[in-house]
């Protein structure tokens, strides 16, 4: 495994979530460099048409925060959480120490 394909598992959220297909190192490669780059694009579009009232501070928040509900709102039991999670931010509270304490709970 090259140090590149290293770098990009070893960081967080640098591809689009996906299901790739790839046959030998150098395909896996171009994979991460398009898909970065495609994540990049479309956070960028995303965030750019974002209303004003949003309280999330950067894209890392945003991806941040699109990840945990991919993951947790598929149980209903968790939707109350989440729905506290989102109160939360709407009165504007820091996100960090919540996003920590997430990823610690679960």
């Amino acid at each position: 495994m090259t140090a590149s394909i290293k770098n990009t598992f070893s960081q967080e959220a640098k591809i689009l979530p996906d299901t790739y297909i790839f046959s030998d190192i150098e395909e896996l490669e171009n994979i991460f460099i398009n898909y970065q780059d495609y994540l990049k694009r479309y956070l960028e579009n995303i965030w750019a048409s974002k209303p004003k009232s949003n309280p999330l501070k950067s894209k890392m928040e945003a991806l941040v925060l699109a990840s945990i509900i991919e993951r947790e709102a598929v149980f209903s039991i968790r939707k109350s959480k989440l729905h506290q999670f989102f109160y939360r931010l709407s009165k504007a509270c820091d996100f960090r120490p919540i996003q920590h304490l997430l990823w610690i709970l679960w």
